[in-house]
């Protein structure tokens, strides 16, 4: 193969690997095991970085926005300026969770608060919880309506405008 038949290739392969991830779910491939659309959520406790255990069914009675990352994870660092803007201004009737895989307390601690983040964030240290949920990539972005059902999985990152999609649709699932 010629070196410029390869580099096509390798661009064709990483575009087809590139609209396959962006694209996920809404390309009719299976969602994690442990979520379903139209199925309530897993509930969980978790650790959380102002030192207060989280209780996600805690939550109901407001839209919940349950986003899994990492502080490693360049997607989630693209996207979570985003998550703040709109946490911000929806956060009188939303409440945001990002839920961190697998990381050190103090590493998290100080990724959150060296970038001024607002919403609350736990610890999924043993990483039962994003097992629990099936995650497999992230960012993901699970949308729960204030009854705690799960109505959107996003996977990659979120801007504002495909959050307020989001929400909308969640709110209006109810």
């Amino acid at each position: 193969m010629t070196r410029p038949a390869a580099i096509v290739l390798a661009v064709l392969l990483v575009g087809i690997g590139y609209l396959t991830w962006r694209s996920w779910p809404a390309a009719g491939l299976p969602l994690p095991d442990g979520v379903q659309v139209g199925r309530a959520a897993p509930d969980f406790t978790l650790a959380g970085l102002d030192g207060h255990p989280l209780v996600l069914s805690a939550l109901r009675g407001r839209p919940v926005l349950v986003n899994f990352w990492g502080t490693w994870c360049d997607a989630c660092r693209e996207e979570m300026p985003h998550i703040e803007r709109f946490y911000q201004a929806h956060r009188g009737h939303l409440a945001v969770v990002g839920v961190d895989i697998g990381e050190p307390a103090a590493a998290v601690f100080a990724f959150v608060h060296q970038y001024g983040y607002t919403w609350r964030f736990v610890l999924d240290a043993d990483r039962k919880i994003s097992t629990l949920y099936g995650i497999r990539y992230i960012p993901t972005s699970v949308w729960l309506d204030a009854g705690g059902v799960v109505r959107e999985v996003y996977t990659g990152p979120m801007t504002g405008a495909i959050m307020q999609a989001l929400l909308a649709a969640t709110a209006g699932s109810r």
